[in-house]
């Protein structure tokens, strides 16, 4: 990288934070005060959940980074789906979460999340953190996930690698999310997120606005068939993320 563009990305990157700074600790407090209700005020609490998606939006905004989205996101609020995304930047949830708006979701995400002030604490209130350290905490998580999902009529958000892919590769998909399609009778809705690791990469705090843009494919809702497998069923979506046509 020229000396030139790194000044600039740096420049660019100070900027980002310094507003993230300003916008992120008001906001949070008011999604505080809604993850201290309790559960049947807060599970569908559409004020949370706009003021969740509202901020993704505009912490992506902040990056300086062209975003375009591909595919009609269907009408969340009236059929509830497992959402699935692919894995690769620290940002993912931020470009997803920020197309949800006021609809009610749970998301699954690793338990590191928990060790993070405040924010750890509302996710614990709000959405489903998994141990993937503990050899049932994962099955666990699902079943938890599944019930409240039920309960409250929630989208269920996840990533079937489990864990962030440092590469283009794709990870293998764990199968618990059509295990969790199946039992609560839902469509499965994949979003493919590209580009988004070559902006965060690993161990840095640069953002790379110049590597690309964002690009959210979102494709059909699937249904397995009744003679998929769990394992065939997770292969035919691992297959639509990647494929060359997405």
């Amino acid at each position: 990288m020229k000396p030139t563009n790194f000044v600039w990305l740096t420049a660019k990157t100070l900027i980002t934070y310094w507003l993230w700074a300003i916008i992120i600790p008001p906001t949070i407090f008011c999604m505080l005060l809604i993850a201290l209700l309790p559960a049947h005020k807060r599970y569908k609490n559409k004020l949370f959940f706009a003021l969740s998606s509202l901020i993704c939006r505009i912490l992506t905004k902040t990056l300086f980074i062209p975003m375009k989205i591909s595919g009609t996101m269907p009408d969340t609020k009236k059929e509830q789906f497992v959402i699935v995304m692919n894995h690769s930047s620290n940002l993912d949830a931020f470009f997803i979460d920020g197309l949800m708006h006021k609809t009610p979701r749970l998301w699954m995400a690793k338990d590191f999340v928990a060790h993070i002030p405040i924010v750890g604490f509302i996710f614990k209130r709000m959405h489903i953190l998994v141990n993937r350290d503990r050899g049932s905490g994962a099955a666990r998580a699902l079943i938890r996930a599944i019930k409240l999902a039920k309960k409250f009529s929630s989208n269920l958000m996840l990533f079937p690698e489990g864990t962030r892919s440092y590469e283009e590769k794709l990870l293998e998909f764990n199968h618990g999310f059509v295990r969790a399609a199946r039992t609560l009778g839902r469509k499965i809705l994949p979003i493919a997120i590209k580009g988004a690791n070559k902006i965060f990469v690993k161990d840095s705090l640069l953002i790379n606005s110049n590597a690309c843009k964002i690009e959210l494919v979102i494709g059909n809702p699937m249904t397995s068939h009744f003679y998929e497998s769990e394992g065939d069923f997770a292969l035919r979506i691992k297959n639509w993320f990647a494929s060359p046509d997405i």
